[in-house]
């Protein structure tokens, strides 16, 4: 399963936006440009925010509704490496042939994100959450506004120890 757009709608510096991406994408702009916000889009959309909500929205108004919504293809793919059976009949359920689905998480219900296909919501129901959260790749999001020092250590709680964990899991996962 693979990204295929990244929309999103007031979001700190980004009123709108939307990026198609390929296999391989390298983001470069100057300082202030909104790179940053778009990864951090990018954390909001996969693991939701527990602070207030008004700081991420565009200009800090409170009465925009800001979104992010991410469109993936080759969906069943995603829907065939799922580990978990339940989750995997639980999506399956809701993705039905479709092989390009869309996941929004908006500031009006942060807690939940919504499914899409073919521009059409499609209820999700009880167990959803879990079976998303299976069904999504990880996102893993050092923020810059570290210290270098806590970045570049590798223990198993900082930033590279936890990226790495990940990316070993995931090697395993495929190649035992």
């Amino acid at each position: 399963m693979k990204i295929r757009k990244i929309t999103i709608e007031n979001f700190r510096s980004i009123k709108k936006a939307e990026i198609e991406v390929t296999d391989f994408n390298i983001f470069v702009g100057q300082n202030n440009c909104g790179k940053t916000n778009l990864f951090e889009a990018l954390e909001f959309f996969f693991n939701g925010y527990k602070g207030n909500l008004q700081e991420l929205k565009y200009l800090r108004d409170n009465d925009l509704e800001m979104f992010i919504e991410v469109e993936f293809c080759e969906a069943q793919d995603g829907l065939h490496k799922m580990q978990n059976e339940r989750n995997k009949t639980t999506l399956s359920s809701k993705l039905g042939a479709a092989d390009i689905v869309s996941f929004r998480r908006c500031s009006s219900d942060s807690k939940k994100r919504q499914m899409f296909i073919e521009g059409n919501e499609i209820s999700s129901g009880t167990g959803f959450d879990a079976a998303l959260n299976d069904f999504l790749p990880k996102f893993e999001y050092i923020t810059t506004k570290q210290y270098y020092d806590s970045v570049a250590k590798y223990s198993k709680n900082t930033p590279m120890g936890v990226m790495l964990s990940n990316v070993l899991t995931t090697i395993l996962q495929t190649n035992k």
